[in-house]
């Protein structure tokens, strides 16, 4: 609790939710099709690119040398879900 801003006591608890939707809740998103779709990794990257922003804005960290690396890594888990839609993209049957 010692990194966080007096007024931001919670943010772990909202971290945490994200983690937990990015890890599991999105397994619930279109269970007929699974992985074949790509709302899933849409959905992932709407959410990690909000929570980015968010972060961002909020600035819930005393040192900003942690606050400059939760950005990053949460850009670079974007990145990720965004490579993730151009690979599915690419190997579509639809766009062959």
């Amino acid at each position: 609790w010692r990194d966080y801003s007096a007024g931001f006591l919670f943010w772990e608890v909202i971290d945490l939710t994200r983690k937990i939707f990015l890890t599991s809740m999105v397994l619930f998103i279109d269970q007929q099709n699974g992985s074949a779709k790509l709302q899933r990794l849409v959905v992932a990257a709407i959410v990690s690119a909000m929570f980015a922003t968010i972060l961002a804005l909020a600035r819930p960290y005393r040192r900003s040398d942690n606050l400059y690396l939760a950005c990053l890594a949460n850009l670079l888990l974007t990145c990720c879900f965004c490579a993730g839609l151009v690979i599915q993209l690419c190997e579509s049957n639809t766009y062959e």
